[in-house]
């Protein structure tokens, strides 16, 4: 169990930083899209997510072929045929990307994803579910729509309501340091100024 005074859970936290802080750079390289120069980073997340609960074998390799439309691992994740792969033909670049990141080492040309990647999955399992993209219905709509028209997708993450907790948490996190701050600068001028008379 996670409890505020385990590793873990500030690990966690760390974790949904990094998740908050990429996915402000993908939201706005999708409306800034051009041929060529895709951003990954759903696509990543949909790996990462996947291997909370798909990825039997941890010890085992990873290849974006194994992501094909239909195989055994893409049910967990379901990513599209365009997100795998380039209209050209080309595999896409994501696994390059979670190894860079972190999240995965490499072994020959194939990936195995490592404690801190297994780790960013659980997170991702905690904040998001999978949802087809043609059921929104509210402001979002309008993003994910584009992100189907331009990678071919048909499913994306959508927050829980756990998304929410992580954001409170850290929240609550900065509140209790600005008070322990203000309590010390507090006490510093006291002891300065001396006793009131």
């Amino acid at each position: 169990m996670n409890t505020p005074i385990t590793a873990n859970f500030f690990r966690k936290i760390e974790l949904y930083q990094e998740v908050v802080s990429l996915n402000k750079i993908f939201h706005k390289s999708v409306w800034e899209f051009k041929d060529g120069s895709k951003d990954t980073w759903e696509i990543e997340k949909k790996i990462l997510y996947w291997s909370r609960h798909g990825h039997k074998h941890l010890g085992s390799t990873i290849e974006a072929k194994d992501f094909n439309a239909g195989s055994e691992k893409n049910k967990s994740c379901r990513l599209a045929y365009e997100e795998v792969f380039e209209k050209k033909g080309g595999g896409r670049f994501f696994l390059d990307n979670i190894e860079r990141r972190g999240y995965a080492e490499r072994r020959d040309r194939k990936f195995i994803i490592n404690s801190k990647g297994l780790l960013m999955g659980a997170v991702l399992n905690d904040i998001y579910k999978l949802k087809r993209i043609d059921k929104q219905k509210f402001w979002h709509t309008k993003f994910w729509n584009t992100y189907k028209t331009k990678y071919g997708a048909q499913h994306f993450l959508a927050k829980r309501y756990q998304y929410w907790v992580y954001k409170f948490a850290i929240f609550i996190g900065w509140m209790v340091f600005i008070a322990a701050v203000v309590l010390v600068f507090w006490a510093f001028i006291s002891k300065v100024q001396g006793p009131q008379k």
